[in-house]
């Protein structure tokens, strides 16, 4: 019962994190501009969730892992999408590559597990380098927010900052530690320790600054990205 619970704590929170991209997406379509966003945190959130889709394949976990992680997928592209719709051409050439590296490493990504999706017990090595492999892009997603912890110190301002990104995200994490330890899976639960580690630091830098948040102009944008969701 209570693995169940966490389970759809996880699955509900990761879900909710990794559809944020779509909420960008909405921003770019009202404004018809893409602002100061970059094309690579949508592209990380789609391979991130590509990747973590297929190692929830292999251990056969189609909720939360895949659940979840494929939500990552529609949205970051989606969102890439838009982006070449909205960007100069130099920004949208960059997106097109992005788009393209995404597809050529997801497909590399199938091509070296085709074995270990059919027969998982049988390949255990590759079972841990891909858990090796989805850590790595996880730790690449969790670098993601470092930009804006600078911009929020030079402005001393936490309007680079979303709230509620933030929250989700130390929920998210947490579950997902939580789930991770409950199933003895040290590629899910390890990561999130930097995940809700990076989480409270950004909850300590709103305490640090609450008395500056109001000052200037708010611009908010897709600096701030998701931890993710395994």
């Amino acid at each position: 019962m209570f693995l169940e619970a966490v389970k759809l704590g996880a699955t509900t929170a990761g879900g909710l994190l990794n559809a944020t991209p779509f909420q960008a997406s909405l921003a770019m379509h009202r404004s018809r501009s893409v602002g100061v966003r970059s094309p690579v945190p949508f592209a990380m959130v789609a391979f991130n969730g590509a990747v973590w889709s297929i190692y929830g394949v292999v251990l056969r976990s189609w909720f939360p892992v895949v659940a979840a992680n494929s939500i990552g997928v529609v949205s970051g592209l989606f969102a890439l999408a838009v982006f070449r719709v909205y960007a100069d051409l130099k920004s949208a050439a960059a997106a097109a590559r992005l788009l393209s590296a995404f597809c050529v490493g997801v497909l590399l990504a199938l091509g070296l597990t085709q074995s270990l999706i059919l027969e998982p017990v049988a390949y255990p090595n590759t079972q841990n380098a891909l858990g090796l492999f989805c850590d790595g892009v996880s730790v690449g997603m969790f670098a993601s927010p470092l930009v804006t912890v600078r911009e929020v110190f030079r402005s001393r301002s936490t309007a680079s900052i979303s709230p509620v990104v933030t929250a989700a995200s130390t929920v998210s994490s947490s579950l997902w530690f939580i789930y991770g330890a409950a199933i003895n899976d040290l590629y899910v639960w390890l990561p999130n320790v930097l995940g809700i580690a990076l989480s409270l630091f950004q909850v300590g830098l709103f305490v640090r600054f609450r008395n500056h948040h109001t000052n200037g102009h708010h611009h908010h944008h897709y600096s701030k990205s998701p931890t993710p969701a395994v």
